[in-house]
């Protein structure tokens, strides 16, 4: 599971998953105990997200929110969930590195950061994509 002990390292706090389609990785965050917030480009998937996170019982812990990942600051989350491109990858790597505080935990799902801006803390197999674990350096401050 993307969402797991394993996974996040056992972090908690607010988590956002960037491209979260159909929600299911937000509401497994909530039921884990995160306070968890998905954006997507799709009006129509965010509006599927919340009625699934309604019926899950999950709502009061979840928000989907129609956005564009390149214009959201991503500095009030303590996990980041991605499960981008391979096109993608560089450009995010180098927002991630901007963006996030110490210790920020990403997960990078089917295909890893930039090695030339992260260090992969571990990877997990999970049977047809693996995850990458990265965590934000001490000494990174982001620019205010």
């Amino acid at each position: 599971a993307v969402v797991s002990t394993q996974s996040t390292g056992g972090a908690r706090g607010p988590l956002i998953d960037l491209g979260s389609g159909d929600g299911r990785v937000v509401i497994e965050a909530a039921k884990q105990g995160f306070t968890a917030h998905g954006i997507e480009l799709n009006i129509w998937l965010v509006l599927y997200s919340r009625l699934r996170s309604l019926l899950a019982g999950t709502s009061s812990k979840t928000k989907f929110f129609k956005a564009d990942l390149w214009k959201t600051d991503l500095s009030p989350y303590n996990t980041i969930i991605v499960f981008g491109a391979d096109s993608m990858m560089s450009d995010l790597s180098v927002k991630l590195k901007q963006e996030t505080r110490p210790q920020t935990d990403i997960v990078s799902c089917r295909f890893p950061l930039d090695s030339e801006v992260w260090q992969s803390t571990s990877v997990i197999e999970d049977g047809h994509n693996p995850l990458w674990r990265y965590k934000q350096d001490e000494t990174h401050c982001p620019d205010s």
